[in-house]
């Protein structure tokens, strides 16, 4: 914890401290890479910090995320694609479209994470923070939908700068499950129930977290964060 691993470019002076896009990714690749953990681990300025592609099958998550910290990227923070992820104690800040993509079917749970996206420096974003959606076309033409086993956040806070930052994209006819149990969000209670209890339980909508200094990546709490001991577990 006193000693994290880093991935960062190679430029070191003070001026590309915080730059994004100085290098890719960490890309976790599909028929390849499997059973892979990370654990305090920083990763920042790259174009997209974590990639995980499909593959499903076996025991153990392709990516298991313990107390890690992506940040300043150009994209996306984690991209994954079909793929099984499961993340705790987790930060995600300050992305040029997304903080968190979730397509193409898949398995996902996030506890004790942080998704904060205040980007603003470089470009003006369009994109919400954390996007999930089921279907792509496919080449040749035509539509080809990948439904999710199960998309769960717990004890978990998505917020940035934009009206909303969560969007679900699900092909007509199709449904995600997914829950959010405890967590603090910024949605649009037209598009969303929130009362459907399925999906939404013991959240708080649209309240400022209160970072102590979301300008400085620093994510923790304020005293007077309404997230402050909202949590379940």
């Amino acid at each position: 914890m006193d000693n994290p691993v880093i991935f960062q470019g190679d430029r070191l002076e003070q001026l590309y401290e915080d730059i994004p896009g100085q290098w890719d990714r960490i890309w976790f690749m599909p028929g390849h890479s499997r059973d892979n953990i990370l654990e305090h681990v920083i990763i920042k300025n790259a174009v997209i910090g974590l990639q995980a592609d499909s593959l499903v099958a076996g025991p153990q998550p392709t990516l298991t995320l313990e107390s890690c910290r992506i940040l300043n990227m150009s994209a996306a923070g984690i991209l994954g694609s079909g793929t099984r992820i499961e993340a705790s104690n987790t930060v995600v800040g300050n992305c040029g479209q997304f903080s968190l993509l979730l397509r193409w079917g898949g398995e996902y749970t996030f506890k004790h994470c942080t998704f904060a996206n205040y980007w603003s420096a470089f470009s003006n974003r369009t994109t919400p923070g954390v996007a999930v959606v089921n279907y792509y076309q496919a080449q040749g033409g035509g539509t080809q939908v990948r439904e999710f086993d199960g998309i769960t956040f717990g004890n978990s806070i998505i917020y940035g700068n934009r009206e909303f930052e969560f969007i679900l994209d699900d092909y007509p006819g199709t449904e995600t499950p997914y829950l959010f149990d405890h967590c603090l969000l910024k949605f649009d209670e037209a598009v969303f129930n929130k009362n459907d209890t399925s999906h939404f339980q013991n959240v708080l909508n649209l309240q400022n977290p209160l970072f102590m200094d979301y300008t400085r990546n620093d994510y923790r709490l304020d005293t007077l964060s309404p997230a402050k001991d909202a949590g379940l577990y």
